[in-house]
């Protein structure tokens, strides 16, 4: 756990990232090949703090997910607050797997994340594409 908490080959924490840094992640899926449409509506900035690094992480896998199953595609990132909820929606065109080892923890982790947080999700194909939506609430206990 604390070898996740530190940046790699240092002893020096690792930073946290939140939704505020999803840039950071859109380039390094750019960089990486993909096409990313991204969209934000409302002020993510008020998002709780577990919600935003929860959220951050969710958008990292499944954009890692995209490279990984589906390659060089163009994907659509749509993330959202509204009336208590943060929505983040990806979708991609289904492609060939690229990869077929099951060394990453993908929808399992991602999934993990939502439960820990009172949320809700669905993956799977729709038509042409792949599909993750996320509903993660941004009150209450849980968050």
């Amino acid at each position: 756990v604390l070898g996740l908490l530190r940046e790699e080959g240092t002893d020096r924490p690792a930073p946290v990232r939140t939704l505020a840094d999803v840039d950071r992640i859109v380039a390094d899926a750019r960089a990486a090949g993909l096409t990313v449409d991204v969209a934000v509506d409302g002020p993510i900035s008020t998002v709780p703090a577990a919600v935003s690094r929860e959220g951050y992480r969710i958008v990292q896998e499944g954009l890692t997910n995209v490279v990984r199953h589906a390659g060089r595609v163009a994907a659509t990132l749509r993330i959202a607050l509204s009336e208590g909820t943060l929505r983040i929606d990806l979708s991609n065109p289904v492609g060939v797997a690229r990869r077929s080892d099951r060394s990453g923890r993908g929808l399992e982790g991602m999934r993990e994340r939502v439960d820990l947080l009172g949320g809700s999700m669905t993956a799977g194909r729709d038509g042409d594409l792949w599909r993750v939506a996320v509903a993660l609430p941004t009150g209450g206990e849980r968050a």
